[in-house]
C-alpha cells in the first residue's frame, strides 16, 4: 500500500516536474541581493549544469520533455556512460549556481534548494527506474554498474552518436528560462542597490 502511494506521488511529481521548482525560484528571487562577487561565483555552476544538460539532451532527445513516465529507449551512451541521471545532475548545478549568484539568504536558501531536489528526485527516480527495468532486461545490469549521480570512469562502454541539433531543440525552453532568471537577478541587483557600484562583494 505504501509503495503504491509513493509510486503515485512520484508519477505526479514527474508529470509536473517542470513546474514544481517555480515557487522555489520565486522565493530565491524574493530574497535576492546579488553582488558582482556572488554572480561571478555562481554562474560557472550554471554554465557547467547547462552544458551537462545539453550533452545529455543530445543523446536522450525530446523524450526528456514528456510528462509521463516512459522508457522509450534505453540510453547508455554519452553522459549516460558515466551516470544514470545526468539531466538531474545538470539541474543541481544550475540551481546551485543561480542560488549562489542571487545571494539569497545564503546559506539557508541553498540548503533549502538541496533539500527540495533531494526530495523531488527521491520520488521521481524510483518510478523511472521501475519503468525502465520493466521495459529493458539489460537495465538491471546497467543500474548495478553505473552510479546515479557520481560519475563512473572510464564508463559503462555504451556507444551512440549525439544529435546536437536535437539537443538544442530540446533545451531551448531551459535556455530561455536561464536567461530570464539572469535578467531577473541583474535587475534585482541594480534595483536594490547591491550591483549599483559593481563592487566585488562576496557571500562566502
Amino acid at each position: 500500500m505504501e509503495n503504491d502511494w509513493t509510486s503515485r506521488l512520484g508519477e505526479a511529481v514527474f508529470r509536473y516536474r517542470s513546474f514544481t521548482p517555480i515557487p522555489l525560484i520565486i522565493l530565491v528571487l524574493l530574497f535576492a541581493h546579488p553582488t558582482l562577487g556572488s554572480i561571478i561565483r555562481g554562474y560557472p555552476f550554471v554554465i557547467v549544469g547547462e552544458l551537462i544538460r545539453f550533452w545529455s539532451a543530445g543523446y536522450i532527445g525530446g523524450i526528456s520533455r514528456t510528462n509521463r513516465v516512459t522508457g522509450g529507449r534505453l540510453i547508455i551512451a554519452g553522459p549516460y556512460n558515466y551516470l544514470r541521471n545526468p539531466l538531474y545532475l545538470g539541474n543541481l548545478f544550475i540551481a546551485t549556481g543561480e542560488t549562489v549568484a542571487s545571494a539569497s539568504l545564503f546559506p539557508a536558501m541553498l540548503t533549502l534548494v538541496f533539500v527540495f531536489f533531494i526530495v523531488q528526485y527521491s520520488l521521481i527516480i524510483p518510478v523511472e527506474e521501475k519503468k525502465l527495468s520493466a521495459e529493458f532486461p539489460d537495465y538491471a545490469e546497467y543500474r548495478r554498474k553505473v552510479p546515479g549521480f557520481f560519475p563512473l570512469f572510464p564508463g559503462y562502454g555504451g556507444k551512440g552518436v549525439a544529435n546536437l541539433l536535437g539537443g538544442l531543440r530540446s533545451e531551448w525552453a531551459t535556455l530561455i528560462l536561464r536567461v530570464a532568471i539572469l535578467v531577473a537577478i541583474l535587475g534585482l541587483g541594480f534595483w536594490r542597490g547591491d550591483l549599483s557600484s559593481l563592487e566585488f562583494k562576496t557571500i562566502f
